[in-house]
C-alpha cells in the first residue's frame, strides 16, 4: 500500500466517526419529528372524538325526552305533530324529528312527508333501536323525508299499548362541517367523519365534493381497530397523510373521525433538513477525501518522487543528482536537504575516488612499463646461461610469472584507463583454444593434472586477442585452483550462440562469494606468491567491453564451471592444428 493511498485511509477513518455521529444526530432529529406528529395527531382526535361524543349525547337525551313523552308514547298523532314542527325549529342543527310505529310505518314528525305513513322498517337504525333497545348512531341519509344530507340517530320508543316503535332524529351533516370548521379545523388539516359503512359525513376541506362517497378500502383497519390510534395512509385525494383516528368501537359509538397532516407539511421541513444533512456530510467527506488525496500527491507524493528519483540516480551513480523542493522547512524538505547535502559529500567523495584511481592506473600502468623492458633484458640473459638445468628452468618459471603479472596489471589499467579497445572481426574459435593450450599446458603439466581441450570448428565475432586474454585467465584460474583431478575446456552452440565453458575439479567457490569473484584483488584462496586477484576482474570487464556474457556455476569442495557466450557465424573453413587435445595422452 503506497503512502498516499495510507495517508487516504487514515484521513477517511479520522472523518468517519464525525460523519456518523452527524448522521445520527439528522436521524434521531427526524424519529423526534415522527414522535411529535404522532402525537399531536393523537391528541387533536382525542379532543375531536371527546367533543362530538358530547355532541351526540346531547342528540340521545333529546331522543330520550321525546321517547317518553305522552302525547308520542300514546300515539297523539296531531299533538305529536304539531310539537315536533315547532320543536325542530328552535334547533338549527336537526333536520328532522320523526315517530315510527312497531309496525315501521311513521305516525307524526316534523315534516309533512312524514306524516304520511311513510314505511321506513326496512331502516338499519330502526332495527338496530328494536333489537338492542338503546341509543343508535345511524348511518348517512337523504331522501323523500329527508331532504338534507344529515346522520341518523333512533332511540325505542315504549307505547302505551306495550309495544316499541322507534324515535328519529337527523343531524345535519352541513351544520356539522360548519361546526367542526369553526372550532378544530385549519387550513393544513384534512378531518373527515364517516359512519359505520365508511360512508363521508364531514369531510374538511372540499366538504361538498366528498360528502356521501365511501371511504378506500384502506381505511377500513382503521374504522375496525380497537382503539384510538396514528397511521400513515393515502386519502381520498391520493394525498399521503399522517392520520390520528378515532374507530367507530370509540365513543362516540359509530361514527369514525380522522384528522389528519400530509406528511409533506408533518416531515417535509425535517425530511429535507435530514437529507441536506446527509448532502452536506457525504460532500463534507468527498471534498475531506478529495482535499487529502491532492494534498498528498502535493506535500507528500511528489517531495515523495522527489526523493526517490535522487536515490535512484545516486545508486546508479549520478551524484549531481539533487532533490527539487522548494520547501525546505517541512520535515520532508528538511529530509531533501539532508539528501542534497549527502549527496554533494558523495560526489566530493567519488571525485577523489576517481582522481585516485586515475592515479592509481597511471602508477600502474608505468609500473608495468618499466618492469616488463627489465625482464625482457632478464629473460633474454637467462637463455644465454649455462650450467644447472633445474635452476636454469626454475629460474624461467618465475620469470614468466613475474611477466604475466605485469601483463594483468597493464591490462588492467588500460581497461581502467579507457585506452583498451576491441577490434571485433571473425575468427575460428579452434584457434584462440590452440593459443590457450601452448600457454596453459606448461602449468597442467607441472601439476601433474588432465588438462583436455575440445576441438570446435565453429567460428565466432569476436576481439581474438582479448578472448585469448580471457581463456587464459580463466584456464589459468582452474589449473591453479585445481589439485588433482582435471581441468576441461569445450563448445557448445545455442540459439545463435557458442557457449565456451572451462571445467575443472578443484577447490569449488562457495555461494555467498560467487557475486564477489569479479572483483578486483579479490581471491578465492589466499596463496602466497600467486597473483593479485586481477584475473576474473580482468576478465568481467573485458567480456563488458566485447559484450559477451560471462556466468559461473560451482560446488565447493568439488569443482567450478565458468563459461561465455560468443556470438556464432557461418564458417569461413576448418581451423589448422587444431584436433582434440588432452595432456592425458600427450
Amino acid at each position: 500500500m503506497s503512502l498516499l493511498t495510507r495517508l487516504f485511509v487514515l484521513v477517511a477513518i479520522a472523518v468517519l466517526p464525525a460523519t456518523a455521529i452527524l448522521a445520527w444526530t439528522q436521524f434521531e432529529a427526524y424519529e423526534r419529528r415522527v414522535v411529535e406528529v404522532h402525537e399531536t395527531a393523537l391528541q387533536r382526535v382525542k379532543l375531536v372524538s371527546s367533543e362530538q361524543d358530547r355532541l351526540i349525547d346531547g342528540a340521545r337525551q333529546l331522543l330520550v325526552a321525546l321517547a317518553t313523552m305522552p302525547m308520542i308514547v300514546n300515539r297523539e298523532v296531531d299533538k305529536c305533530t304539531t310539537y315536533l314542527q315547532d320543536l325542530v325549529q328552535r334547533y338549527d342543527a336537526y333536520s328532522t324529528m320523526i315517530a315510527i310505529a312497531p309496525n315501521g310505518y311513521t305516525y307524526c314528525g316534523s315534516t309533512t312527508v312524514s306524516q304520511q305513513n311513510i314505511y321506513l322498517g326496512d331502516r338499519r337504525y330502526f332495527k338496530e333501536a328494536l333489537q338492542t333497545n338503546g341509543f343508535v348512531v345511524g348511518e348517512f341519509l337523504q331522501g323523500r323525508l329527508v331532504p338534507n344530507k344529515v346522520l341518523a340517530l333512533a332511540y325505542p320508543i315504549a307505547l302505551a299499548n306495550g309495544e316499541r316503535g322507534v324515535m328519529l332524529l337527523t343531524l345535519k351533516l352541513d351544520w356539522m362541517v360548519d361546526y367542526v370548521a369553526k372550532r378544530w379545523w385549519t387550513p393544513e388539516l384534512t378531518i373527515v367523519m364517516a359512519d359505520r359503512a365508511g360512508t363521508i359525513l364531514v369531510r374538511l376541506p372540499d366538504h361538498n365534493r366528498w360528502v356521501g362517497r365511501t371511504l378506500g378500502a384502506e381505511y377500513r383497519p382503521l374504522l375496525d381497530a380497537p382503539g384510538l390510534g396514528v397511521a400513515e395512509v393515502q386519502g381520498v385525494d391520493g394525498v399521503a397523510r399522517v392520520v390520528g383516528y378515532s374507530p367507530l368501537s370509540v365513543p362516540p359509538a359509530g361514527l369514525y373521525i380522522g384528522i389528519g397532516v400530509s406528511s409533506e407539511a408533518a416531515f417535509g421541513q425535517v425530511r429535507r433538513a435530514l437529507w441536506l444533512g446527509v448532502a452536506l456530510l457525504s460532500g463534507g467527506t468527498v471534498l475531506a477525501l478529495i482535499v487529502a488525496w491532492l494534498g498528498g500527491i502535493a506535500f507528500i507524493r511528489r517531495p515523495v518522487a522527489a526523493l526517490v528519483r535522487a536515490a535512484t540516480r545516486w545508486a546508479e551513480g549520478d551524484y549531481s543528482a539533487r532533490v527539487p523542493l522548494r520547501d525546505r522547512h517541512s520535515e520532508i524538505g528538511q529530509l531533501g536537504a539532508v539528501f542534497d547535502k549527502m549527496a554533494t559529500q558523495l560526489d566530493l567523495r567519488e571525485r577523489e575516488l576517481r582522481e585516485a584511481t586515475r592515479a592509481k592506473t597511471r602508477l600502474l600502468a608505468a609500473a608495468g612499463h618499466d618492469f616488463k623492458q627489465p625482464l625482457q633484458t632478464i629473460a633474454m640473459s637467462v637463455d644465454r646461461l649455462t650450467g644447472d638445468a633445474a635452476v636454469l628452468d626454475r629460474i624461467n618459471r618465475m620469470v614468466d610469472r613475474i611477466g604475466r603479472s605485469v601483463d594483468q596489471l597493464l591490462v588492467a589499467s588500460r581497461i581502467e584507463l579507457g585506452t583498451l579497445q576491441p577490434v571485433v572481426r571473425e575468427v575460428a574459435i579452434g584457434d584462440i583454444l590452440t593459443e590457450v593450450r601452448d600457454i596453459c599446458a606448461p602449468a597442467a603439466l607441472e601439476k601433474d593434472i588432465v588438462f583436455r581441450i575440445v576441438g570446435s570448428s565453429a567460428w565466432v565475432r569476436t576481439d581474438p586477442d582479448m578472448m585469448l586474454t580471457i581463456l587464459s585467465n580463466l584456464v589459468g584460474n582452474a589449473i591453479k585452483y585445481t589439485e588433482r583431478g582435471r581441468v576441461m575446456v569445450g563448445c557448445r552452440r545455442h540459439a545463435g550462440q557458442l557457449r565456451v565453458e572451462v571445467y575443472d575439479t578443484g577447490v569449488g567457490i562457495a555461494e555467498d562469494h560467487l557475486s564477489a569473484i569479479f572483483d578486483e584483488f579479490h581471491r578465492v584462496e589466499r596463496r602466497r606468491g600467486e597473483g593479485y586477484g586481477l584475473g576474473l576482474s580482468i576478465v568481467r570487464r573485458t567480456a563488458d567491453l566485447l559484450g559477451h556474457r560471462v556466468s559461473v556455476r560451482s560446488v565447493l569442495g568439488r569443482g567450478s564451471c565458468f563459461a561465455i557466450d560468443l556470438p556464432l557465424v557461418a564458417a569461413r573453413g576448418r581451423p589448422n592444428g587444431m584436433p582434440e587435445f588432452s595432456t592425458a595422452v600427450s
